[in-house]
């Protein structure tokens, strides 16, 4: 019980995360259209970029990895359900590649383009708000009820060493960021050497 309650409270905190970011991004979007300017095709890359990074993290949430995988097999009940997850993040990563097709277009339409653009990525912020309502209000419950306790201990597990394993990437990348010689100095380095 206390393993289920433990998954259960790091489930819900995720998902919070994730739509708390959203909702940054959401309002991002917003103040992009008030502006009334055409962007610069670099501020698009980076709001692009932005829900790129959101959409990687989607993929690498518990839910996505340990808690979808454990429905799937142990009932069939959730095949339609798992089936309308799968198509709405198939639809946000199309969307998002759409967008970066088109990215290069968008300054050359003017307010058109970016009006466009800002419309894909609204559209796509409806798409994951909807996955998420769908994952809490309907595939949560449902795995409550046909997951077992045993099997929630090995999925509590597996939450504590997938963020053990995010918390010392993060470590390693800012160390190993740190100790990296600038380009010039790796030139300088590689020219010495030789």
């Amino acid at each position: 019980m206390l393993t289920l309650t433990y998954a259960l409270v790091a489930l819900s905190v995720e998902q919070k995360k994730v739509q708390g970011r959203l909702l940054e991004l959401q309002q991002g979007l917003q103040k992009e259209r008030s502006r009334k300017l055409i962007a610069e095709q670099s501020e698009l890359e980076s709001l692009l970029a932005d829900f790129v990074l959101l959409d990687d993290a989607c993929r690498s949430r518990n839910i996505e990895l340990y808690v979808l995988p454990a429905v799937r097999s142990a009932t069939s009940e959730a095949d339609s359900l798992l089936a309308d997850i799968e198509a709405m993040t198939s639809m946000g990563r199309i969307i998002l590649r759409n967008v970066r097709a088109n990215l290069r277009k968008v300054a050359l339409q003017g307010a058109v383009g970016v009006n466009d653009f800002l419309d894909s990525l609204e559209s796509y912020c409806q798409n994951l708000m909807k996955r998420l309502t769908t994952e809490e209000l309907h595939i949560l419950p449902l795995a409550q009820r046909v997951i077992s306790n045993d099997e929630w201990f090995d999925i509590a597990a597996k939450f504590i060493s997938h963020e053990s394993e995010k918390h010392t990437k993060k470590t390693f990348d800012r160390e190993s960021v740190s100790i990296l010689p600038t380009p010039r100095v790796a030139e300088n380095m590689y020219l010495t050497a030789n």
